[in-house]
């Protein structure tokens, strides 16, 4: 499989866009080093191991790298559901911190 060519900016990308910085800024946070590390590891087309403590920001971590490319399309993702609603904001919307999702939240048969 050939490697991928990849178009070098004339300056270099910031370690987030704007919204994202915008998103944990609304929320009193902060990127976690390790998780702008595997951004730019994702932006340099390698592989990484995290290896973090429970609640250390893992999973954003992991899917940062993907959200960041998708925000950059024009067009809407297949991440889009209906109405324009992004799945992660109507996810989010039901699982902030101070409201995790319970098990009553979750559609049973019946309902």
């Amino acid at each position: 499989m050939p490697p991928r060519i990849h178009k070098i900016p004339a300056e270099p990308a910031a370690p987030l866009p704007d919204r994202f910085e915008a998103w944990f800024a609304a929320r009193g946070w902060s990127p976690r080093a390790h998780q702008l590390a595997l951004l730019e590891k994702a932006r340099e087309d390698r592989s990484a191991l995290l290896i973090a403590p429970t609640g250390a920001g893992k999973t954003l971590a992991g899917f940062l790298p993907t959200l960041v490319e998708l925000s950059s399309f024009s067009s809407p993702s297949p991440l889009w559901g209906r109405g324009g609603e992004g799945v992660a904001t109507s996810t989010a919307r039901g699982a902030t911190p101070s409201r995790q999702p319970a098990a009553a939240d979750l559609p049973h048969k019946g309902r």
